[in-house]
């Protein structure tokens, strides 16, 4: 005889395997190792790489390591709103703009980052309060060429908004050669020669 026990037994394992489903199948199977660990001194932490460039999403496997004695809060501000995380491992707290690092701990994420742009991210020991010097990671467009910084880029957009403005200007002055303008100087009228003898 079926009870009501047995069905909701069976309703939790349906979810439970659904639920275990989904998961895997969230998980890339080929993120890009990176290696983000927290370096400096408990007083001043920091990430390194200092400056690490990125593909918008692509997706990476960030192992973040914490060797002090006081748990580590990773603060990334306005990128949390372009992660996308699939998987996470070995975080006691996590919001959408900040992560906390366990003393000594190791972290696993799995992740992409949607929206190209610069961000700085900061290191903060909890255990003093105290704010550490900044790392940029720098996301570029997808299959854009990563190997350019963003001061280039930057230089890139300025030469591009210099050549649209001589284009939409092309009735721009231009200088006249010194050649030209000597040649045209205005010159004396001569006068005319009269014909003809003395009148009688």
């Amino acid at each position: 005889m079926i009870t009501i026990k047995k069905i909701i037994l069976h309703l939790l394992n349906i979810t439970f395997l659904f639920f275990i489903f989904s998961t895997v199948k969230a998980i890339p199977k080929d993120p890009v190792l990176i290696d983000y660990n927290i370096s400096g001194s408990g007083q001043v932490p920091y990430f390194e790489p200092k400056n690490l460039e990125l593909l918008a999403g692509q997706s990476y496997l960030f192992v973040i390591k914490n060797p002090f004695p006081d748990a580590i809060n990773v603060i990334f501000g306005t990128m949390g709103q372009a992660i996308h995380t699939h998987y996470l491992e070995g975080v006691p707290g996590m919001s959408q703009s900040s992560m906390l690092v366990p003393a000594e701990g190791k972290v696993t994420w799995i992740l992409d980052i949607n929206k190209p742009g610069t961000y700085e991210v900061f290191a903060v020991n909890m255990g003093m309060g105290q704010k550490g010097l900044p790392s940029r990671i720098i996301v570029q467009p997808e299959g854009g060429n990563a190997q350019f910084t963003a001061a280039e880029l930057a230089e890139f957009e300025k030469l591009n908004q210099q050549l649209r403005s001589a284009q939409n200007n092309p009735t721009a002055t231009k200088e006249v050669p010194q050649s030209e303008k000597t040649s045209t100087k205005s010159k004396k009228p001569k006068r005319p020669r009269l014909m003809g003898g003395r009148p009688g």
